[in-house]
């Protein structure tokens, strides 16, 4: 997995209802989703990958602490 460039535990999770993310509601759109659902489904599924890129910064913090302590010895 690639490293994380900014922690994640800042991020801001997008407006989906932008024009922006149109064409991302409209993948999710038909006749059992509108768009307000498909609007929730892709907040969801930002908010499942925020879950895991916050483990994953946590668990990359812990290394490069766990390296730093090594390495002062």
């Amino acid at each position: 997995m690639p490293l994380l460039a900014e922690n994640p535990n800042l991020a801001v999770i997008p407006d989906f209802e932008t024009d922006e993310y149109a064409q991302a509601r409209a993948q999710l759109t038909n006749e059992a989703i509108d768009e307000q659902q498909a609007i929730g489904i892709l907040a969801n599924l930002w908010h499942i990958q925020n879950e895991v890129d916050k483990r994953c910064w946590a668990a990359r913090i812990q290394e490069e602490t766990q390296a730093a302590e090594i390495e002062s010895r």
